[in-house]
């Protein structure tokens, strides 16, 4: 659910004809769920992907790495120019950051988009929450 909101979400910033979109893009969503042409969408733009076996799982929560990479994915699709912030995070625990993240991580990072959970931490695998998403989606707003 968490990850079809934020589809919507982003379907609002970047003003997407859904009604093109009206498919199921993978074999575990279910036809006419609100959330389907966003899920195309944003596949068809290499933003998201599918976790095997053509399966979305939509109620899957997100952890920070995989928000983190959305995120990079969908300024890069959409032109979202960023402001540029003071300082490049160094994170204690950057190692842990799976590979196919790390340059996400640090780009929406240096943005000031993304920030560690204090003493420069940035748990990667900590569950993204709402307040986080609102916290994004006013600081993309203010760049």
């Amino acid at each position: 659910a968490r990850r079809q909101r934020q589809m919507c979400i982003r379907d609002s910033y970047a003003q997407v004809d859904v009604s093109k979109y009206q498919t199921p893009s993978y074999k575990d969503l279910k036809a006419g769920d609100y959330a389907n042409p966003y899920i195309a969408w944003a596949a068809e733009n290499k933003i998201v992907y599918g976790v095997g076996d053509n399966n979305f799982a939509p109620d899957k929560t997100l952890d920070r790495a995989e928000m983190a990479t959305i995120l990079y994915r969908c300024t890069k699709v959409l032109n979202i120019q960023l402001k540029e912030g003071e300082k490049t995070p160094q994170y204690t625990d950057f190692n842990t950051i799976p590979k196919w993240a790390q340059e996400a991580v640090m780009h929406m990072s240096r943005y000031e988009i993304l920030h560690g959970n204090g003493d420069n931490i940035f748990l990667p695998k900590g569950q993204f929450t709402r307040a986080q998403l609102a916290q994004i989606i006013y600081q993309l707003g203010d760049n």
